[in-house]
């Protein structure tokens, strides 16, 4: 049974709503409350970027923070390239998506010459560029990031040479994960550039219907996918949840989501693969909650599912 490292990372620059550092706070305060007991002595690494946050500079209309953002990418890849433990199994607690390749990039950097298998558990595909974005967020370009994709056939979007520049450095020196090593689980937003590079690049992909239907089946048929890869990174967006069977409680919630049981059903069976090297929750947004209802709890079941059954 491996250790367990546990990183909290409080960044929501990337996000278009104010809050979701909020939701690393509140998880990690349960966390403890809880006493999961893998995770009591785990190895601790935070990352704070309480002053960025409270600055955000929306300038840049089609790449919102990428100043801030590409600062806060170098400071997390230092750190992690430094403590991260070859053996560990990695707990990542994110305030939005914008920093998840700066994951991916220090994790093959640790593990030069072995590829990355991508799970990604998202109601959204963040695989826009500054090219494509029609928001500027840019919690919707990490894929594009870890990939190097700027999708330029779809280009609606024209750059300025400091965000061209900005843009390049964020992309990682080495791609971090091929697109035919990404499963998609759970999309049902996206617009129609993602659409494209989905069916150009011929993205594998499971549906909220197959997940709820039979979460073991979309797991066994996933893992099977990757089976060529030598390691295996899943990213957990809580807004792949359904919002009005668990909570709304996320910067960009979607109607008709993964219900609970099925997600962790999903996710007990997913990480019990050896190859599996982290696991990412983000999104949780607790300025958004309705009443009665808590993404916090919903991500603390999820949490204590990874860690029972980590191999």
């Amino acid at each position: 049974m491996r250790d367990f490292t546990l990183i909290t990372n409080n960044s929501e620059l990337g996000s278009g709503k104010n809050g979701a550092s909020l939701g690393v706070l509140s998880l990690v305060t349960e966390i403890n409350k809880t006493k999961i007991v893998r995770l009591l002595n785990s190895k601790i690494i935070e990352f704070d970027f309480a002053i960025s946050n409270k600055t955000k500079n929306n300038d840049n209309p089609i790449a919102k923070n990428i100043n801030e953002i590409t600062k806060n990418y170098s400071i997390i890849k230092e750190k992690l390239q430094n403590e991260l433990l070859i053996d560990n199994f990695n707990l990542f607690i994110s305030g939005d998506h914008s920093t998840t390749a700066s994951y991916l990039s220090s994790i093959k950097k640790l593990h030069k010459n072995k590829s990355i298998g991508l799970i990604w558990v998202d109601a959204h595909a963040d695989l826009h560029s500054p090219y494509t974005t029609p928001s500027g967020n840019m919690h919707g370009m990490t894929i594009a990031i870890s990939t190097k994709f700027d999708n330029l056939d779809f280009k609606i979007n024209s750059t300025d040479e400091e965000t061209l520049e900005l843009w390049n450095k964020l992309k990682t020196e080495e791609q971090s994960v091929n697109f035919s090593d990404i499963v998609y689980i759970g999309l049902r937003d996206i617009e129609k550039e993602e659409i494209a590079t989905l069916n150009s690049q011929n993205i594998k992909e499971f549906k909220t219907e197959e997940v709820n239907n039979n979460p073991e089946d979309v797991a066994l048929k996933t893992l099977n996918y990757l089976k060529n890869v030598d390691l295996i990174f899943i990213s957990f967006d809580v807004d792949c949840l359904d919002p009005n069977a668990i909570s709304w409680g996320t910067g960009t919630p979607v109607k008709n989501g993964i219900l609970l049981e099925p997600a962790k059903l999903l996710l007990s069976s997913l990480v019990k693969d050896k190859r599996l090297i982290g696991f990412e929750i983000v999104e949780i947004n607790p300025l958004l909650e309705r009443e009665g209802q808590s993404m916090t709890n919903a991500a603390l079941q999820l949490i204590k599912v990874v860690s029972e059954n980590v191999l």
